[in-house]
C-alpha cells in the first residue's frame, strides 16, 4: 500500500527561465506533480521548452515541445496556442 502525501490535494512544483518581451520570448519550464491515479500517488514530471510571438497587441502565438521523465508522465509532445484578443 502506497503512502499518501501529507496533504489532501496535489501541489505541482514548477519551476522555468524565459527570455524576452511579449513581442518574442523563449523559454523552458520543468514541472513535478503527485496526483492519485488508480487509487494511488504516481509522481508526472515534464520538461518544456516554448517560443512565443505577439504580432500586435490583438494576434498572439506559442509554439511548445515537452518530455516526460516518469513512467507516469507522456512520452513527449509538440503544440501550438493561438490567443485572440
Amino acid at each position: 500500500m502506497h503512502a499518501a502525501p501529507p496533504f489532501d490535494r496535489p501541489v505541482p512544483i514548477v519551476t522555468g527561465l524565459s527570455k524576452g518581451d511579449r513581442n518574442e520570448r523563449l523559454g523552458f519550464s520543468c514541472c513535478r506533480i503527485n496526483h492519485l491515479c488508480a487509487g494511488r500517488w504516481c509522481a508526472v514530471s515534464e520538461l518544456s521548452a516554448f517560443l512565443s510571438r505577439g504580432w500586435n497587441d490583438t494576434w498572439y502565438m506559442q509554439l511548445y515541445a515537452f518530455s516526460g521523465f516518469s513512467d507516469n508522465s507522456p512520452d513527449w509532445g509538440v503544440g501550438i496556442l493561438f490567443e485572440i484578443g
